[in-house]
């Protein structure tokens, strides 16, 4: 039985439904009495450039992206062969609330109310 980690990249059988493509592992190691079941996202040649597309350059691969829309699980026995490993990407800023200066929750309960015909929205 294959066995496949998380951020390897490995080329999976889709069956009838698509052809054999690569695909980034996302799921963890499953003990004995577990699904034998990986879950994966698959790398795209098809670039529509939507924000769910994650781009991707490898040796030996066509310039594609991870398409995280498509992302599936499958038995192990779909797993063809083990292509490498993906690079961790840079992680983002930690996202933070707006600054005073944009609107507060105060202020938003009365553009709320105003579309209810109760308060006036201005200040």
């Amino acid at each position: 039985m294959q066995k496949a980690a998380r951020g390897e990249l490995w080329v999976i059988d889709s069956g009838m439904a698509q052809k054999s493509r690569p695909c980034l592992i996302l799921s963890i190691n499953f003990l004995e009495h577990e699904r034998a079941v990986v879950t994966y996202i698959p790398r795209t040649l098809s670039l529509r450039s939507t924000r769910f597309e994650i781009a991707h350059q490898m040796k030996g691969l066509e310039t594609g992206a991870f398409d995280v829309q498509g992302i599936g699980s499958v038995p192990t026995a779909k797993l063809e062969r083990r292509l490498g490993t993906v690079e961790a990407v840079p992680q983002l800023p930690k996202w933070k609330p707006p600054s005073s200066s944009g609107l507060r929750w105060a202020d938003c309960r009365k553009i709320e109310a105003a579309s209810k015909g109760g308060l006036s929205a201005t200040k």
